[in-house]
């Protein structure tokens, strides 16, 4: 399941955005949103935004496609 990077609220009730990461499994790139709450700095959600393959297809919220 795939999710838009967009600003949502913490714990707290405080609006936070997401911090972009990207990891590296096997020959995968996965792009990632982590969200933490802002006033007391603790991760509370995570979410997949693409899957990069090596074959030049990418995977997101709206399908597979070419790169």
């Amino acid at each position: 399941m795939f999710i838009q990077p967009k600003p949502v609220n913490s714990p707290t009730g405080a609006l936070t955005r997401p911090k972009i990461v990207e990891k590296r499994i096997g020959q995968n790139v996965y792009k990632e949103a982590q969200y933490y709450d802002p006033r007391s700095g603790e991760f509370f959600q995570k979410g997949t935004i693409s899957v990069e393959y090596p074959n030049g297809y990418i995977e997101d919220i709206n399908g597979k496609r070419k790169k």
